[in-house]
């Protein structure tokens, strides 16, 4: 009975890798991705994730001239700067495994952008189904950085003042991911913070905050992570701590056992954190506001017309009254005249 036990335990665990590449099948985020994730209404992942790939592929063309990944090109932030911990990362990951990765990747992108199966070109956008409530992860590829794409996309929702979304709520840009703990956190904060804090020359000290999430997530907890993180910004530089005036934020994302991390100007916190629906709803409410004042304006001066129209009226009548009277008194005293004569 035991045999049959450990065989099924067995068979349990070689389906649920093989499921991890299956189409539709539940992932975890990788590490050495890029992307970003998206909060949503709750049991509307679906459609969040079709109106979400609409309006980044429109943007993409927008801001990149293109919905397609540059070929050759290493996913995240800059090749050059992160060659060793990268390849740290990647060892994690045995060939078989990242060949069946590419491979649904490919399946995925074929499905959800109409590519030729026969092309080897990948969507600058793949949506990954990560197996929670109100949570999506979009993977990015080169052109597109999701940093700057989330901060240009948010500024345009509120210049626009346009609802594109019904069921999107939050953007939250994630340079690179590894795996969620403290020793590859700790590699992953050296490549993401360098080009921010650790230039070689002419480096700047800024004040910064860290603001980790964590969501379904116990290898480490909030304060591990802030510890970690503010450790490898050092303050060699002159950097420290400003979590009311920051002039960087630091955003690291603990999912299951992915831990991803990006560096962002104050505008995220200008920009509602990134809140599509609060972007939303508060130029919506200046426009109100703005629309009320009008008419108000309007309606004020169309009284104050309306207010000199009735004075210059009843100055009219009380000149016919006057000039009434006045003829009156005249014929009274032409009445007279003649008896005063006799």
């Amino acid at each position: 009975m035991g045999g049959k036990r450990g065989s099924s335990d067995h068979r349990d665990r070689k389906n649920n890798k093989k499921a991890k590449y299956q189409k539709n099948a539940i992932q975890n985020v990788e590490p050495r991705w890029s992307g970003i994730y998206v909060t949503c209404v709750r049991g509307k992942e679906t459609a969040c994730r079709n109106e979400v790939m609409l309006m980044f592929n429109e943007y993409a063309e927008k801001f990149y001239g293109t919905t397609t990944a540059t070929p050759k090109v290493k996913y995240g932030v800059d090749a050059e700067a992160d060659s060793e911990s990268e390849e740290e990362i990647e060892e994690e990951l045995s060939i078989e495994d990242a060949i069946a990765r590419e491979v649904n990747e490919i399946k995925q992108s074929t499905k959800v952008t109409g590519l030729n199966k026969n092309s080897k070109v990948l969507p600058v956008f793949t949506p990954i189904s990560v197996g929670c409530e109100c949570v999506l992860f979009i993977r990015t590829r080169k052109p597109v950085d999701p940093v700057d794409f989330s901060l240009r996309l948010c500024r345009e929702m509120k210049e626009s003042g346009s609802k594109r979304t019904r069921y999107t709520q939050r953007l939250i840009p994630v340079s690179l991911t590894a795996t969620g703990n403290l020793d590859e956190l700790s590699k992953l904060a050296d490549i993401v913070l360098k080009p921010h804090f650790h230039q070689e020359s002419d480096q700047k000290g800024y004040k910064f905050a860290i603001r980790p999430q964590n969501r379904n997530h116990n290898n480490m907890t909030r304060d591990e992570v802030i510890r970690k993180v503010a450790e490898r910004v050092g303050n060699e530089h002159g950097h420290k701590v400003d979590l009311k005036h920051p002039e960087k934020v630091i955003l690291v994302e603990c999912f299951k056992g992915s831990v991803g991390m990006s560096v962002v100007d104050p505008q995220f916190d200008e920009l509602d954190r990134y809140n599509l629906q609060t972007i939303f709803e508060k130029q919506n409410s200046l426009k109100l506001d703005d629309n009320a004042q009008e008419t108000s304006r309007v309606g004020g001066s169309k009284a104050k017309v309306v207010e000199a129209n009735t004075k210059e009226a009843n100055t009219k009548e009380i000149g016919t009254e006057e000039t009434g009277t006045e003829e009156i008194e005249t014929e009274e005293t032409k009445t007279e005249e003649p008896n005063a004569k006799e």
